[in-house]
């Protein structure tokens, strides 16, 4: 079964050690943000994302595909 893009923000908070609550947060939303994801992100939000994470794979993010995090090779 394939991951949504929120499943896949949940697994990023776990290997980054952040809650949704405080993930949702630092991304400039209030804290139920993750929770109340239905559908996908808008590209402000990935914007977001890569700029205070940008060792996450966006192209993981949004398709699954690849590892989560960029190697130090691949930056």
């Amino acid at each position: 079964m394939e991951h949504s893009v929120k499943q896949r923000l949940f697994e990023l908070c776990a290997a980054i050690g952040l809650t949704p609550n405080q993930f949702s947060i630092e991304i400039g939303h209030n804290r139920d943000y993750l929770r109340k994801i239905t559908k996908e992100i808008g590209s402000d939000k990935l914007r977001q994302i890569h700029r205070l994470y940008p060792q996450v794979n966006l192209t993981w993010l949004i398709t699954g595909e690849g590892n989560m995090f960029i190697s130090e090779e691949e930056k």
